[in-house]
């Protein structure tokens, strides 16, 4: 299975590859220059050897699976016929919407890959480096479709509308928290050619490519084109794209070499086994009996393993006869199964957790913002984005109380010593604010109430800011008094 894998994931690789590039001539001026035709080549023949590779490997079990594939190399290559055609004639001689169906349709093929990957794990039990595999997968789809978006406007000379800039922003979250699971799942398997390989995304994706995303992502927000021609923006993409590729090929390859050396330790223990036992048929009768009950009880435990190993959990260990070693074996198969039954649970409830609090965050009423030590946001709840302005993206990073709480009602400057979250994050100490303001992203403030509490110890401290609109309480208040002023 994880050849298999590997096989797929890297001709999802060159997919992506083909994708973007022939994407991004598609909405060129002029016919496909011979640099971009051998480019495209290329990754289309590295990419179906490596589809092709995947379909010889599957078995009877997997002949659902084979038919998928197979049908969508079809598909594949029709579409592939109609991009030639059109990628020979200038601008106005092409199809206008084939540009976007070609990017939906292999977006859609490439989504596929994961859904393909999950097939072949019996019992929806991956293999750890399979799952940073398929993290890194999510990181390079979600990286090469914004980048490729942003090329095909640079190409087209149009800044995006409203809708693609919210769905640059969408994908650029994507990527975002692939990043967070691949890195997660890298440290809990603590391989250290993964993490060079991990260390070198962080230089080409968010230390040497991310910066120039956002540089364009900035002129397109002020609704002008970037300086940074086609050629120097893609350029500039392909080493961040193949780093991201670089740790897909690398757990992948790392799984393959676990797995043979899986299958030569069975190996090599089935022929110890075996040897004892030709040396008991020599000896005795009595001995060739013994010998066959001890290799029954071998084949069992080795069938028992073989299943924990693909995820099948559901059955009881065997319970050998003969032999205290077996016995042992026997009962320490037996533990490996609980403790692999535990963490299948805890997996499950960390999912349902985690999804249980994401519903909690997306609908609470009141604002939530996650900050760090230094004041900085790192999470906020779709209400806190509703009632500011300002979205998670534009927020990130930052500090919240130069974006939402720097001046008072008559425009002074709100200096961030008195600030709640700021002496909360001096102190540890839960605070409390019936009154204050709050400034949205246009300009406006708005009457809050709201509360601060500390979360961590040490270096580690952060604080988490809820708050809510009290308008309409501040405006009923405000009658109120009226209306007892006029009484009296």
């Amino acid at each position: 299975a994880e050849r298999i894998i590997g096989h797929l994931v890297r001709g999802a690789q060159h997919l992506a590859f083909e994708r973007g590039r022939t994407n991004v001539v598609l909405r060129a001026v002029a016919p496909i220059a011979s640099d971009n035709r051998k480019f495209i080549d290329e990754r289309r023949r590295l990419a179906d050897d490596e589809f092709a590779a995947a379909i010889h490997l599957l078995d009877d079990g997997n002949v659902a699976l084979a038919r998928r594939l197979s049908r969508q190399a079809q598909v594949l290559g029709e579409l592939r016929q109609r991009a030639d055609a059109l990628l020979a004639l200038p601008l106005e001689r092409r199809e206008e919407l084939f540009a976007e169906q070609w990017f939906n349709a292999l977006s859609s093929l490439l989504t596929s890959v994961p859904e393909s990957v999950f097939l072949l794990a019996e019992g929806n039990s991956l293999p750890p480096l399979a799952r940073v595999t398929l993290h890194a997968f999510d990181l390079r789809n979600a990286l090469g479709v914004e980048s490729s978006r942003i090329a095909s406007a640079l190409a087209a000379g149009r800044v995006p509308d409203a809708a693609r800039m919210q769905e640059l922003a969408r994908l650029r979250g994507e990527g975002d928290s692939a990043w967070a699971n691949l890195r997660r799942e890298a440290a809990m398997i603590g391989n250290a050619s993964l993490g060079e390989a991990l260390a070198r995304v962080d230089m080409e994706v968010y230390r040497n490519f991310r910066p120039l995303q956002d540089a364009v992502l900035h002129a397109f927000a002020n609704q002008r084109l970037p300086q940074e021609p086609v050629p120097h923006y893609t350029a500039a993409s392909v080493p961040a794209l193949d780093a991201a590729a670089a740790v897909m090929n690398l757990a992948a390859q790392e799984g393959v070499a676990n797995a043979e050396r899986a299958i030569a330790q069975a190996r090599s223990a089935l022929l110890s086994h075996a040897a004892g036992l030709l040396l008991c048929v020599g000896l005795a009768v009595g001995a060739l009996v013994l010998a066959l009950r001890v290799l029954g009880d071998v084949a069992a435990l080795r069938r028992y393993l073989e299943g924990l190993s693909e995820g099948r959990l559901d059955q009881p260990p065997p319970a050998p006869t003969a032999g205290r070693e077996l016995v042992d074996m026997g009962q320490a198969a037996g533990v490996l199964r609980l403790s692999l039954l535990e963490r299948r649970r805890l997996e499950r409830e960390l999912v349902d957790i985690s999804r249980q609090n994401r519903l909690i965050l997306d609908n609470a009423a009141d604002g939530l913002i996650g900050l760090d030590g230094q004041g900085l946001t790192v999470f906020t709840n779709p209400a806190a984005q509703r009632l500011t302005g300002w979205t998670l993206a534009d927020l990130e990073g930052r500090s919240h109380h130069d974006l939402i709480h720097h001046s008072r009602a008559d425009g002074s400057p709100n200096p961030p010593e008195i600030c709640p979250v700021h002496q909360t994050l001096a102190d540890g100490q839960p605070r409390h604010v019936d009154d204050d303001l709050f400034w949205r992203k246009d300009g406006t403030s708005f009457p809050v109430e709201l509360s601060v509490t500390s979360w961590g110890e040490g270096g580690l401290r952060g604080a988490v800011l809820m708050f809510r609109d009290i308008s309409e309480r501040t405006r009923i208040e405000e009658r109120n008094c009226a209306l007892v002023e006029e009484l009296r």
